[in-house]
């Protein structure tokens, strides 16, 4: 849209660097874009739309790439629990919705967009997915937090003041976690904690990746971040083995 009726011929690279920084916001997404971008003015050379050699994204500087904590500590959870007591009287909705984020590893759209109908049998049934039908296994908490809510009489669990259901969580979630001090954590990372703790817990592969509703283990795979403490008992316990084993090793 930033660059709107403007021909591809006369798209320079000032014009490329100020659509750039406009995007400093959501500097992820523009690191994706760009790529996009040249791809495009690339095959506008191949077409003779633009003279040869002129890609003006081409060395353009992406934003600078921060690693992302995607296991909580127990001590930030606790910070951010206690956060959601403080604003479950005057956000009880919100609170819930990113309670059940946190409970069960679903997408955020999945749970915005819960109905009444989906939450039968003590558990969330699914039938539009980004996987597919799905059927998410609920802990007595997450029922509990079900049971608590007083929106029966809409079709939403979680419905907004027109009725229908919640298409954001993205101003209170901001909030919330610039004052728990967790200010590059997304509510996708919840997912990531959910498959790391069950993975830290000795759950398989398998059952982490039924529970999240994947069809591939590796998919499963690429959220089970293991974090640095996991790491080194590991390693520890491995030295520990060869050495009881191996006889002067160490």
């Amino acid at each position: 849209p930033f660059f709107g009726e403007k021909d591809v011929a006369s798209i320079t690279r000032a014009d490329v660097e100020i659509w750039f920084s406009k995007l400093s916001h959501i500097s992820e997404t523009a690191n994706r874009a760009a790529p996009v971008l040249s791809a495009i003015m690339q095959g506008a050379e191949e077409l003779g739309l633009r003279p040869e050699d002129s890609n003006p994204v081409i060395g353009l500087k992406r934003y600078k790439r921060y690693p992302r904590q995607c296991v909580l500590s127990a001590v930030e959870m606790a910070r951010l629990g206690r956060l959601l007591d403080a604003a479950a009287d005057t956000k009880p909705l919100h609170t819930a919705m990113l309670r059940l984020i946190i409970l069960t590893g679903c997408r955020k759209g999945e749970i915005m967009q819960l109905r009444w109908r989906d939450y039968r049998g003590g558990n969330l049934h699914l039938t539009d997915s980004k996987t597919g039908p799905k059927m998410v296994f609920l802990s007595p908490q997450a029922r509990a937090i079900l049971d608590g809510l007083k929106t029966k009489r809409s079709t939403f669990i979680f419905p907004s003041p027109s009725g229908k259901p919640f298409t954001s969580l993205q101003d209170f979630w901001f909030k919330l976690r610039s004052a728990a001090k967790l200010d590059r954590l997304r509510l996708h990372d919840f997912r990531h904690h959910y498959a790391s703790i069950a993975i830290r817990n000795g759950e398989s592969i398998s059952v982490i990746g039924r529970l999240l509703g994947h069809n591939q283990p590796g998919t499963t795979l690429r959220y089970a971040h293991l974090d640095d403490a996991m790491m080194h008992q590991a390693v520890g316990q491995i030295t520990a083995s060869m050495v009881n084993h191996g006889g002067g090793i160490a």
